[in-house]
């Protein structure tokens, strides 16, 4: 009787510890690799926050690790851990260009699907073809935004300065607007590359108040990383120069624009542009993220929560092939709180680009 009791005691544990296990391997972990610090760490709060609703409501689990302001090393070591240690079945990140495109090779390597919540799909295949097998953009195509911001900064003036932070996004985003202006007639006065963490625009600046004085109608576009630009701002005001200068925005006030605001107040940036996608996130949505965490959505903020609930789901059949998720991501039909998940024939998500001013402190649609 003994021995029958200790047999079904052993059975009884053989059953848990391997109903155990099964669990644990169906159970979905989310990888996230956010800028927690730096330029961009309130759109890493933002994500944050969106991924934590997001877990809840997929009942998964998740684990954040920091990029840094940008920093591939940062990146690509926080990619390693996630997947070789801790096991995830897909990431979500890094949110930088630089650092996602660093973390391609890594993830095709391991056969690890990759969310880009601020990323387009263009981006992704200009590195390599097949990459569209391991990673997915879920914004749509960025380059109509700069053609569009080219399209109003040429309604402005027929000519322009451009200022631009050394890195690999500001160089494509220049590139895409500057090939654009130039195709309908404008004029690049000035094309000057600065670090980012620059701190003293002094001589720059009068070197453009300078060239303002000489080309009427000049705009400046200070395309620069978050404080770099807000820095740029108040060393202009401090030297009084550029005084009646149009200074181009863009999407970047638009995407952090609180802390612009703080550091700049309303009358500095009224009337400022940005081009955009449409709007088409959830209200409840902003309404949770407010209510819960005390946060604004930011660019992208509604595609981590998409890709945490579509994506979990389909990875629980795919055993974490990147191919099989990404291809069942995008080919299933699902409309999440960033709207209907559609994507073109080049493989980008389906947008209207749209133009906001900020008036008042907040960005509405230019009519």
């Amino acid at each position: 009787m003994v021995k029958i009791m200790k047999k079904f005691v052993l059975s009884i544990l053989a059953f848990i510890f391997l109903f155990s296990c099964a669990s644990q391997s169906d159970e979905v972990v989310i990888g996230a690799i956010f800028p927690l610090t730096g330029d961009y760490s309130s759109m890493g709060e933002s994500y944050l926050s969106a991924l934590e609703i997001a877990a809840e409501q997929a009942n998964v689990k998740f684990i954040v690790e920091n990029e840094g302001s940008c920093d591939v090393k940062s990146a690509l070591t926080a990619a390693q851990k996630l997947v070789t240690i801790d096991k995830v079945d897909f990431l979500i990140g890094p949110v930088c260009l630089i650092t996602f495109n660093a973390v391609l090779p890594f993830a095709e390597e391991n056969n690890i699907a990759m969310f880009g919540p601020s990323v387009d799909q263009t981006i992704i295949d200009e590195q390599s073809e097949t990459y569209k097998n391991v990673a997915v953009g879920l914004y749509p195509a960025f380059h109509k935004t700069w053609y569009q911001l080219a399209e109003e900064a040429y309604k402005k003036g027929k000519k322009i300065a451009v200022l631009q932070t050394v890195d690999e996004g500001p160089e494509r985003n220049v590139a895409k607007f500057t090939d654009k202006y130039e195709e309908l007639g404008g004029d690049i006065i000035l094309h000057e590359r600065v670090d980012a963490g620059t701190k003293d625009f002094r001589t720059l600046l009068l070197k453009l108040d300078n060239l303002a004085k000489k080309k009427s109608g000049l705009i400046i576009w200070p395309h620069l990383a978050r404080d770099d630009r807000i820095l740029f701002y108040k060393q202009k005001d401090e030297l009084n120069v550029l005084q009646g200068a149009y200074l181009l925005g863009d999407l970047f006030i638009d995407l952090e624009l609180q802390p612009f605001l703080d550091a700049l107040g309303e009358e500095t940036l009224e009337g400022v542009i940005s081009t955009t996608y449409k709007d088409a996130m959830s209200e409840e949505f902003k309404k949770a993220l407010k209510n819960k965490f005390n946060v604004d959505p930011v660019l992208g903020t509604d595609n981590v929560y998409d890709a945490v609930v579509h994506g979990s789901e389909i990875s629980k059949d795919c055993n974490k092939n990147s191919e099989c998720i990404i291809s069942r991501f995008k080919n299933t039909d699902y409309a999440g709180v960033s709207g209907k998940l559609e994507f073109d024939e080049t493989g980008n998500r389906v947008g209207t680009v749209v133009t906001r001013i900020l008036n008042n402190g907040t960005f509405v649609i230019k009519n």
